[in-house]
């Protein structure tokens, strides 16, 4: 098209729009639907006595206006109109009622462009002042018997009660009249017979603007096959479907589940259209942005009240703007930008408008701040606050399951779902239809509905089992917790990351350079070092890219600041042990002990089980057990426990300050332990000591009575002696009065490159944590810095360390683990969350293309996630036995308070393949389920049985097992596409072979390759498809035993 005859058509457009706007009886002719400025008409109920005659007219009139007089009886039928009778334009009518009532006096404008005010006398004596009037006169074409003209309220339009007047061919007498009996005072004209006239005055007693006019054919016979209240003609306009096939402006009818609801929401295409009436409160749903052609998410979030002081103070917080509006950005995909990706997003979920992303609507009990707002939030009559309830001594909020049974009205079923809102915590949702969460948080409410509609941490619920890989750094979802809180983070579409699997990571070309959105993620979100010119990713974080042919093991999926859960499985609550304080673990032989303390006495168990679980699971490992609790015969308030080459030695605090020791070991011939008497160290001790042994050295270290540090080394067969510490500038190191001590390792950090040395965590005053090492050259200590971003805490209890070689073959080099318990509440002596550093080789690019490269303590997040609770926690690696490192705790939440619970992967390294999701395809199915028939209280539901094309059916179920199992040998790139795709395959026997592209219909659009394909030999393919009409297709490599089948995204 030539500039010129596009300006022609751009003017044509403007002076049309015009004309529709301005002229006074624009025509509607085979439209079913339109958007219409209205302005305000005059309706107001009097009483006439029978007998009595009464006169209205108008007077006093605005320049150029034309009003007209209606007076409607309590029958509904017009007894009276006048246009011109009071002189001029001014209209008078005089009429005598037959029987007393309620009789209807309207004023309106002859026609839309002699709108104006107007007062009003009745009987000559001033009834109403300075009446705005006005009304748009529209004609219709071909009205028929049994259609429906109807209004529709629409977002940022008019808000007034709306009127639909029949007029007669005079213009003046109304025929009939359609009042605010639709969805939000919306007026409907039902006809009962085929009128002789085909004009209508439509206005609102508010202050008039846009509103939709709909002609509705459904109640002419067989005009409604699918029985959602829409007829054939105005869905053919609107683009819904009526039957499951044919097409619906460009749709495939043959998608969907029910033709009742042509986007597949849950929410019938009637009530889409014109809300819903059939029961108060009525629910005009266009108004708050419903569309039968796009996925709507409505939800009503009320108020949990958590407490009897809110139940009393009627405390009525809401959800804020700013979390609504976050969460309709990451529903409505708007953190997406390609054009591309914005098509493939869109039809995954089969919107059928093909605009990405899910619509929400959330009633939040307030009005919207903006005109943007309209549609994202609102004060739609459902907010409620729901009162706390008693359980036991104390008061909880209402379950969200519970409560929507009392709170949400009759009228939203299978409409809306359900939420309860609170001002702090995170949330508590899984796949049910209701959910609870902070509504103060701008990113947690999204998160949390993502659960409800079938999405774990990881993807699909269920997809891996009872795993769920928390912060794979392969799956860019905001349900994903590396992801979480990003202020553009969205859904997955499972495009641009492969597998990855924490015992065996390839390092060396390990990302294909062409990913540059997954290389930002390795890089700035989880820190890793990345060669983005070659793909390589230091996973394990030791300053190396390990070469090809070989893999590291390392916690991939850990994102520094999150919390990534990966070391949670196979966890084993250690049956009958509880304390208040930490646990220890030492091996002697087969056996691995836990020692705690409890009622001030000193117990233990063991385990002759190997932990060495192969697969991650949530019932700990196979055939794992403990022994039955023992009694070490000590007093004990904390303890701490190494093995010496000569079985365990075993040193504890008593309250008096006392520090004592035992050594335990095993007969091997009886196969019984052997205990020493106790001895006691010098020293007085408070709390829990600290203990390190090496072939060269045994060092102890505790926080005396004083608080000030001690330490005593072990040489030639004794003690040497109780010192206190001091620091290199000769002054003692000192500690907290709070419940918080010092640990001791003796391992490989870069204060001395290369040196086997004595550090110690130490809380100091304040009670946050200071790495002290000691010299043994000048007996003092030095304070490092090795420990990246600043000094954590304050914390209670005793932090722990361990070290674990990089490969089991070699000591050096490694890596030390370091966990704390940090205060819920500074100064506060219990439970803390428990949190988690790593040293790691931190690798700098500088100016000249070098490399600067130092190693830091650092990479600071939750050891698990942050509702995890501990009063202590202690690790544990034994090199040549542990294949993981081992930890052991004091559960510090609610549920098994104070019980021991054995961690055997607390490094976060399963042997667990795990790989990214299509979260859109995910909504797409569990959008409709939860909501169309919550409690079975709806009648008639939606159904929502996916109803997938043969074709596309077989695909998705092969695409869900291969990519579970990350074996589909087809690679194709780029997907979406635009004319061509590069296809390649590679089989691992010899074998005969086909790849082909088919349509949805099954029809063979190409063959790529057929023939013999030899083993290991990559066979790249190009399918050039310029030609062909855009829209989903399905590539299918097809072998003697099996089919592989990928679907293909071609955009024009």
């Amino acid at each position: 098209m030539n500039k010129q005859l596009l300006r022609k058509n751009v003017l044509y457009i403007l002076v049309c729009t015009a004309t529709i706007v301005l002229s006074s009886a624009a025509s509607l002719q085979a439209q079913m639907q339109r958007d219409v400025m209205v302005n305000a008409i005059f309706e107001r109920y009097v009483y006439l006595t029978a007998g009595n005659k009464v006169q209205f007219e108008t007077r006093n009139l605005s320049q150029q206006c034309d009003p007209v007089l209606n007076l409607i009886s309590p029958r509904g039928v017009e007894v009276a109109a006048n246009d011109n009778g009071a002189g001029g334009f001014a209209a008078r009518i005089t009429y005598t009622p037959p029987a007393s009532g309620y009789y209807t006096l309207i004023v309106r404008a002859r026609s839309t462009a002699r709108s104006g005010t107007a007062d009003i006398y009745k009987n000559n004596a001033q009834f109403q002042t300075n009446v705005a009037f006005g009304g748009r006169l529209l004609i219709l074409a071909n009205l028929r018997n049994k259609e429906s003209i109807q209004t529709v309220k629409l977002p940022r339009g008019d808000n007034g009660s709306h009127r639909i007047y029949l007029l007669n061919v005079n213009e003046v007498n109304i025929v009939a009249r359609g009042a605010n009996t639709a969805a939000g005072n919306a007026a409907i004209l039902k006809l009962t017979t085929t009128p002789n006239t085909n004009k209508i005055i439509v206005g609102s007693t508010g202050v008039g603007g846009m509103l939709r006019l709909i002609r509705n054919d459904a109640a002419i016979l067989w005009h409604d096959p699918d029985q959602d209240g829409l007829g054939t003609e105005l869905e053919t306009e609107l683009g819904s479907c009526s039957f499951r096939s044919g097409f619906a402006k460009g749709f495939d009818c043959r998608l969907v589940a029910d033709p009742r609801d042509t986007d597949g929401d849950g929410i019938s295409d009637g009530w889409e259209v014109l809300g819903r009436s059939d029961i108060t409160p009525t629910q005009p749903l266009p108004k708050w942005g419903a569309n039968p052609r796009h996925k709507d998410l409505f939800i009503e979030v009320d108020f949990m009240r958590r407490t009897s002081e809110e139940n009393t103070g009627n405390v009525n917080l809401k959800m804020s703007p700013a979390s609504a509006r976050q969460f309709a950005a990451i529903y409505a995909d708007s953190f997406t930008v390609s054009p591309l990706l914005k098509l493939y997003h869109a039809t995954i979920l089969q919107n059928p408008d093909l605009v990405p992303g899910i619509s929400a609507h959330l009633d939040i009990g307030l009005e919207p701040a903006s005109p943007a707002d309209a549609t994202i939030y609102g004060n739609w009559g459902g907010f409620n606050a729901v009162n706390a309830i008693v359980s036991g001594s104390d008061y909880i909020g209402l379950d969200p399951n519970v409560a929507w049974k009392t709170n949400l009205r009759e009228a939203r079923l299978g409409i809306f779902r359900y939420a309860l809102g609170y001002s702090s915590g995170g949330g508590s949702c899984g796949n049910t239809y209701a959910c609870a969460f902070n509504f103060q948080d701008n990113f947690n409410p999204a998160h949390e509905y993502g659960h409800t509609l079938g999405l774990g941490h990881s993807g699909p619920y269920g997809a891996t089992g009872n795993v769920d890989p928390n912060c794979k750094p392969n799956y860019a979802s905001h349900m994903n917790y590396a992801f979480y809180g990003q202020s553009k983070a969205g859904f997955s579409d499972g495009n641009g990351a492969p597998a990855l699997n924490n015992a065996s990571l390839k390092e060396w070309k390990a990302v294909s350079p062409s990913k540059t959105l997954y290389l930002d993620v390795l890089e700035k979100i989880f820190r890793y070092w990345v060669d983005r010119t070659n793909g390589h990713v230091d996973w394990n974080r030791n300053g190396v890219f390990e070469p090809e042919g070989q893999t590291v093991r390392a916690y991939a999926n850990y994102r520094p600041g999150a919390a990534c859960e990966y070391t949670r499985y196979n966890k084993t609550i250690i049956n009958g042990a509880q304390t208040t304080t930490t646990p220890i673990l030492a091996r002697m032989g087969n056996r691995l002990y836990m020692f705690y303390t409890n009622g001030g006495t000193l117990k233990y168990k063991y385990s002759t089980s190997t932990w060495n679980c192969p697969e991650p699971g949530t019932a700990g490992c196979a055939n794992g057990t403990w022994s039955s609790e023992k009694n070490a015969g000590m007093l004990s308030v904390g303890v701490d426990v190494a093995n010496d080459g000569n079985g365990l030695r075993v040193v504890s605090v008593e309250w008096s300050g006392k520090i004592m020791e035992k050594r335990l070991q095993l007969d091997v011939i009886f196969n019984r332990e052997v205990w020493t008497s106790a001895r006691q160290i010098p020293g007085s001790a408070q709390g829990e000591p600290s203990i390190s042994y090496t072939r060269t050295s045994t060092y102890l270290v505790y926080k005396g009575t004083d608080l000030l540090i001690h330490f005593n080394k072990w040489v030639n067969g004794r003690w040497q002696g109780d010192r206190i510490a001091y620091s290199a500038a000769n002054t003692p190191v000192k500690s907290t009065s709070q419940w918080a001590f010092p640990a001791i390792i003796q391992t490989y950090l870069p204060w001395k490159p290369g040196v086997k040395s004595l550090y110690a965590l130490v809380p100091a005053a304040d009670a946050k944590l200071d790495l002290w090492y000691y010299n043994p050259a000048t007996n003092l200590w030095e304070l490092t810095n090795v420990i990246e971003g600043g000094r954590v805490g304050p914390i209670h209890s005793k932090p722990s360390m361990a070290y674990v070689p990089y490969r089991g073959s070699s000591e050096t080099p490694g890596r030390v683990y370091m966990v704390y318990i940090k205060q819920s509440q500074p100064g506060a002596v219990f439970n803390g969350q428990v949190r988690m550093k790593m040293s790691y080789v931190k690798t700098t690019l500088n100016p000249d293309s070098t490399y600067t490269k130092e190693e830091k303590i650092g990479l600071d997040s939750y050891f698990d996630n942050s509702w995890f609770y501990a009063y202590g926690m202690s690790l544990y690696f034994d090199r040549g036995q542990d294949t993981n490192l081992r930890a052991v705790s004091t559960i510090g939440s609610e549920e098994n308070k104070l019980n021991v619970v054995f961690r055997p992967k607390a490094d976060g390294i399963n042997d667990f393949s795990y790989t990214n999701y299509n979260d859109w395809e995910v909504l797409r199915l569990n959008l409709c389920k939860q909501v169309v028939n919550p409690g079975g209280l709806v009648s008639n539901p939606i159904n929502c049985t996916s109803a997938t094309l043969p074709q596309e059916a077989a695909i998705e179920a092969t695409q869900r097992e291969e990519k579970a199992t990350d074996k589909n040998p087809l690679k194709v790139f780029p997907n979406p596409f635009f004319n061509n795709v590069q296809v390649s395959f590679s089989l691992p026997v010899t074998q005969v072979a086909s790849v082909k592209i088919y349509d949805l219909q099954g029809i063979e659009r190409a063959t790529l390759f057929q023939g013999e394909a030899q083993a290991n030999q990559t066979y790249p393919l190009e399918w050039q498809a310029s030609h062909k009409a855009a829209g989903i297709y399905l590539l299918q490599l097809q072998t003697p035993g099996k089919r592989y089948q990928q679907r293909l995204l071609l955009a024009k």
